[in-house]
């Protein structure tokens, strides 16, 4: 996404401005020990090389060899070695210049990437919370504790934000309409297949009730035949009509 790009070239930017910065404070290190040296040479070019004094620079040398150690590298080395640190904040200096082009591109800057950063943080949040907002629609109308009609208000109010004009947004956004709209016409289905088993289930209690109703199924005769073929022996007179 946008913003994962901006913050990798942040991150490049910094240890580029950082490495920049460090090389240098060490040139600007070598360059007053090259002075030294320099001038220790100069002076034992006039010095005999049996006196005091030669001997003396020399230990000059030798104690200014113990402060070099940590760069690794000897007095007659210095000058060498400010070259290649040169090189290095050059080569620095492009790469921190590629890093500003890109930055241009996405309309900001190294000095203020950071502000960048934060105000595109912040609409992320406000697009995150947008699509959280939908998720609960979209389960509202499973629990139906949220309307249809709610449910549509609330997807185009998140659309004709200005906080989902990022493509990665709308991508998000257009997929949790989709989801939307299944969830729509599932509800729908859903709502018919209700109704249909609703009248399925009144005719079903009518059958029931239809059946069930004995004074209009069950005579005297038809029990008497029933009593008859089971050769039931009865009193006479156990069933009775008006007639008989």
């Amino acid at each position: 996404t946008a913003y994962q790009g901006l913050l990798e070239l942040k991150t490049t930017y910094d240890e580029l401005t950082s490495e920049q910065s460090q090389l240098t404070q060490k040139l600007e290190q070598l360059s007053k020990f090259n002075e030294q040296y320099q001038e220790i040479v100069r002076k034992m070019n006039d010095a005999l090389p049996d006196s005091e004094e030669y001997k003396a620079l020399q230990q000059q040398i030798d104690e200014l060899n113990k402060v070099l150690e940590p760069y690794e590298i000897k007095a007659p080395d210095i000058a060498k070695t400010m070259q290649t640190v040169q090189n290095s904040i050059n080569k620095s200096a492009e790469a921190i210049q590629n890093v500003e082009i890109s930055l241009k591109k996405l309309g900001t800057s190294g000095d203020a990437i950071n502000s960048a950063l934060s105000e595109m943080s912040e609409k992320i949040s406000q697009i995150n919370s947008g699509i959280a907002q939908l998720d609960n629609a979209i389960s509202g109308l499973d629990d139906k504790s949220v309307s249809v009609d709610s449910a549509i208000a609330l997807i185009s109010q998140q659309q004709s934000s200005a906080d989902f004009k990022m493509s990665s947004a709308m991508s998000t956004l257009t997929s949790k309409q989709s989801e939307l709209n299944s969830a729509l016409t599932q509800l729908s289905s859903a709502e018919k297949q209700i109704e249909t088993s609703e009248k399925e289930l009144a005719d079903k209690k009518k059958e029931a009730k239809s059946k069930a109703d004995v004074s209009n199924t069950v005579t005297l005769d038809t029990i008497s035949s029933i009593l008859t073929a089971q050769n039931f022996s009865m009193p006479a007179g156990y069933v009775t009509d008006d007639d008989n």
